[in-house]
């Protein structure tokens, strides 16, 4: 099994991959609570890093998978929150 990590800039969160049911999750270092349980990919997902922050504190995060993809997701750093995926490619011809 393959497992990674990535802490955000603000070191209030922790984003896990590496879990059976496909998922990866992001967990609130200040309560300790896992707070979004996201999924995208159809095998396990084995590796996630994330881009340099801007200065509201956003940034990119890839996640890679056993199933050969990488996922693009937006991280809001007001939020603390992935709030949206990428779909590069989507509406181009």
């Amino acid at each position: 099994r393959h497992q990674s990590f990535v802490v955000t800039a603000d070191n209030r969160y922790i984003i896990s991959t590496g879990y059976w049911d496909k998922s990866f999750r992001v967990q609130n270092t200040d309560i300790a609570n896992i707070t979004q349980v996201l999924y995208g990919h159809f095998d396990i997902v084995t590796c996630v890093c994330r881009s340099e922050v801007s200065i509201s504190g956003n940034c990119f995060l890839a996640t890679g998978s056993r199933d050969c993809t990488v996922c693009i997701w937006i991280w809001n750093g007001t939020k603390g929150a992935i709030v949206d995926r990428e779909y590069p490619n989507q509406g181009y011809s």
